[in-house]
């Protein structure tokens, strides 16, 4: 039966991409073809496909480049829309074109003495123009919804990886179905006004005084775990949790990241510690990004299984 069952997630490994896939450029077709509404299947999509080419075409022609620059800087200064076009713009440069910037993929020293080392990309080689010197700019990816965050460390810090960036992508969230995250939350203000949470269940839980127990999936979505009366047992919840899936699946690792809440994060780091006979691989305070959305006092746990 073992094996049986081996043999469909396999199956389901293999076809889920690739019926996903055909089914997204389907869509995509049908969609462009819709929108033209030619009278021949596929034209619009096809005409599409020219005008895209004809335009980058134009934007390649030294003649037109002006052009092309002055519309760019008009809908770069327009109020409101300048903030979606020059997101968007920058998201696309990102990825694609003479300008993307995860092209560059480098390993950052984070502790020299403990030998911790993150993967990311470098999108800026210096920061002279903004007053910060010997420094680079380097993204560290979460998962294909563009999650991340941006760290500045000494050039001393960096070295380029000589992989192809498309490999180091996909090493990176290689991990990603094998990461659990909790999150011990203080109060559930800060994810109802990021709209995390909606008002109703953030208002309940004020009114119980609820600390609640977050878990985040792989697309980075959140989702309640649990919640009791007070984080004294939100704590105990989390370490016996983390306990019951230490004895179902090995855990490589695990690292804890807090919000402003340094002692809180060495009480739990002590006390997973103890449960699972091994050292976080480091406590750190977390983005202000990330910060943002949990409020003062928050607490992560990432568990990395094997």
């Amino acid at each position: 039966m073992k094996r049986i069952s081996q043999y469909f997630l396999q199956g389901l490994l293999f076809l889920v991409p690739l019926f996903v896939t055909i089914y997204v450029i389907y869509w995509v077709f049908v969609r462009i073809d819709g929108v033209l509404d030619f009278p021949v299947p596929g034209m619009g999509f096809l005409v599409t496909i020219v005008m895209v080419t004809l335009v980058g075409l134009v934007a390649s022609n030294f003649l037109t480049r002006n052009i092309i620059h002055l519309v760019d800087r008009i809908f770069a200064r327009l109020p409101l829309v300048k903030m979606i076009y020059t997101s968007i713009r920058d998201l696309v440069n990102a990825f694609v074109g003479d300008k993307k910037s995860f092209n560059r993929p480098v390993q950052v020293v984070i502790d020299r003495q403990s030998n911790i080392r993150v993967i990311g990309f470098a999108t800026r080689e210096s920061l002279d123009s903004i007053g910060i010197r010997d420094s680079v700019a380097v993204y560290l990816p979460q998962s294909y919804n563009f999650a991340g965050n941006l760290i500045i460390v000494n050039r001393d810090q960096v070295v380029p990886l000589p992989g192809d960036p498309g490999e180091i992508m996909k090493l990176i969230q290689s991990w990603i179905p094998k990461t659990k995250i909790f999150v011990d939350i203080q109060t559930l203000k800060y994810m109802v006004r990021s709209g995390r949470v909606s008002p109703l269940k953030g208002f309940l839980a004020k009114i119980l005084n609820l600390k609640p127990i977050v878990t985040v999936d792989a697309e980075g979505r959140s989702a309640s775990f649990g919640k009791s009366f007070s984080r004294g047992r939100n704590m105990k919840k989390i370490v016996r949790i983390i306990e019951d899936y230490s004895n179902k699946k090995a855990i490589w690792n695990y690292a804890i990241v807090h919000v402003k809440c340094r002692d809180r994060a060495e009480l739990y780091g002590k006390k997973l510690t103890e449960t699972l006979k091994k050292e976080p691989l480091y406590i750190e305070e977390v983005s202000p990004a990330i910060g943002v959305h949990t409020g003062i006092g928050a607490l992560g746990i990432a568990l990395m299984f094997e």
